[in-house]
């Protein structure tokens, strides 16, 4: 009891931070997730930490992670993944007519994600490597028994933000968005197939 017979407050206790692995800083997907979600969720304090996907693996495994972005086709098991955008795959390439020189002489050999354009240099133009663009399957991915409270809000603000920039709409596969206040239902996917 405090003063005046009043129960003292009890201090509330601080939320776990969110810890999130990205691949590469420059590419747009998971940041614009995260901004989303400090727009709609100010309270949540993010860490991330860059890795590419097998060392993302492994940190989910061992905790160091809570939820993760990048292509999920090869995730092992215990690991669960949500499809959250199909970005069409170009290569960069002169402005002019070699482009059509290069691939023949299969000279095109950086194609990425349209979103992680690293580069927009004079005299460079992106082009689809192949008509129409073959998209690359961006997912976010968690332990399956990981308790975080924040997986569930990441990827409700993923997948609403999929569906204003229409980024999911070159498959017409259903998803279904995770139970409860919590972690999502524990499944595991080893491909890219929503959940």
């Amino acid at each position: 009891m405090g003063r005046a017979g009043r129960p003292r407050a009890t201090p509330a206790r601080p939320r776990p931070p969110l810890r999130v692995g990205i691949i590469d800083a420059g590419c747009e997907t998971m940041p614009q997730i995260l901004r989303e979600l400090q727009h709609t969720h100010p309270d949540i304090t993010i860490h991330q930490a860059e890795a590419g996907t097998p060392e993302q693996y492994r940190q989910l495994a061992d905790g160091r992670l809570d939820i993760a972005v990048g292509h999920a086709s090869q995730a092992p098991p215990g690991v669960a993944a949500t499809l959250i955008r199909l970005d069409p795959l170009s290569v960069p390439a002169p402005d002019d007519r070699r482009f059509a020189d290069l691939v023949l002489q299969h000279r095109c050999v950086h194609c990425i994600p349209s979103s992680s354009r690293t580069s927009n240099r004079p005299g460079i133009t992106w082009r689809p490597p192949t008509e129409p663009a073959t998209p690359y399957p961006w997912s976010l991915s968690w332990h399956d028994v990981n308790p975080s409270p924040h997986i569930a809000t990441v990827i409700n603000s993923a997948r609403q933000l999929a569906q204003q920039l229409g980024r999911l709409q070159s498959t017409d596969r259903p998803t279904r968005p995770p139970a409860g206040e919590g972690a999502p239902v524990p499944t595991s996917h080893r491909n890219d197939e929503p959940v």
